[in-house]
């Protein structure tokens, strides 16, 4: 191999990928390749006004993050951030211990995973509430009571319990 081309191989070789992120929950330019056994937070909403309808999604047979884990599965898939809106993870973060606390909700399916996101959200300054499996995200995507409003643990915890199906509302 000439010198030039050793040069060349090395760069291609570190090139950073362009685009690490997906485009909503049809998953364009969403490429396997820069997936790996890591943690990816799925900050994905389904509106079908926007994103055009999905059949599973629609029929509630599967969730935005069941969708993401099964296009990555060597990835461990941790739903959080969906119901906050950006600007507020730079206001509504408080110190561990603060009364009324902002709560964040979170569903994986890997314990270890959510452990982890746990962690970031309180580094954050927010406390987490576990909904259970991805399969349990539903519980705070658009359109049930703790998508978007301020709400403590207590609250939240309350407000996944209350949440609905689409079909059952």
């Amino acid at each position: 191999m000439k010198h030039e081309d050793h040069r060349t191989h090395r760069r291609r070789s570190n090139r950073k990928p362009d685009r690490a992120t997906c485009d909503g929950t049809r998953l364009q330019g969403c490429d396997r390749q820069l997936a790996w056994a890591g943690i990816v937070i799925d900050t994905n909403n389904y509106y079908p006004q926007r994103d055009g309808h999905i059949q599973e999604l629609d029929n509630e047979s599967t969730t935005t993050s069941e969708l993401l884990q099964a296009h990555l599965p060597t990835s461990k898939v941790v739903k959080a951030f969906n119901h906050i809106y950006a600007a507020q993870l730079t206001t509504d973060g408080k110190r561990t211990g603060t009364n009324n606390r902002r709560a964040l909700a979170i569903a994986g399916d890997d314990p270890a995973a959510k452990a982890t996101v746990t962690e970031l959200l309180d580094q954050f300054g927010f406390d987490t509430v576990d909904a259970g499996p991805l399969k349990e995200g539903w519980r705070i995507q658009r359109d049930t009571p703790g998508y978007g409003p301020r709400r403590t643990a207590e609250e939240l915890r309350k407000d996944l319990a209350a949440a609905r199906r689409y079909a059952d509302q």
